[in-house]
């Protein structure tokens, strides 16, 4: 500034480059305003600037489903191993896995609950499915919520779904239509009713 009257202001805008790999916390930002006439350099004010690393990344790392493929009232343990990938370590780690139509989560709740996850840590939440009887042959997606928060109290929340197949067992229905004795033909009926 070349010139600053008397109760007057200018404001300065800075940007702060956090490098991306930092962690989260609080850093000192030295800032040093110099002036003509000023007594020994200037005036120093100490900053401090909190850093939030919201680069948490935390996902489904692995499935096990017991019995492989399903079939209608079938009951299998599903295992999810979630993985933090983060740089930090996680303090309160949430998972609620929710059930599609035609299939039930019994024996244990729907939500799986840890307190620390370290970073490249994992840890497995097991449920307990059972396809209802009259499900039908096809993929069903149980949704999945992960919801973390970190060291400072900040939460983020994570989405994703979980794929499983039924298998219906076939059906088969067999039955003769008409016989006929000149001709020697017969005409029949196979129909798959599962």
């Amino acid at each position: 500034i070349q010139m600053l009257c008397e109760n007057c202001f200018k404001e300065f805008d800075y940007h702060i480059y956090v490098d991306p790999s930092a962690q989260s916390g609080t850093y000192p930002v030295k800032v040093k305003v110099t002036y003509e006439g000023a007594k020994v350099g200037g005036l120093e004010y100490d900053i401090a600037v909190e850093v939030r690393n919201y680069k948490h990344t935390v996902g489904v790392s692995q499935v096990t489903l017991s019995k492989d493929p399903l079939s209608p009232g079938d009951q299998a343990d599903l295992g999810l191993t979630i993985r933090n990938h983060g740089v930090e370590d996680i303090r309160e780690v949430e998972v609620t896995l929710s059930a599609p139509a035609d299939m039930n989560i019994v024996g244990s709740t729907k939500r799986f609950f840890m307190n620390k996850l370290t970073s490249s840590g994992e840890v497995t939440a097991n449920y307990n499915i059972v396809v209802d009887s009259k499900a039908k042959m096809g993929a069903y997606q149980f949704p999945l919520t992960i919801k973390i928060t970190d060291n400072y109290g900040n939460e983020q929340t994570f989405t994703d779904s979980i794929g499983v197949h039924v298998y219906a067992q076939p059906e088969v229905e067999f039955s003769i239509r008409s016989y006929d004795v000149k001709t020697r033909r017969i005409s029949t009926l196979v129909a798959n009713r599962g």
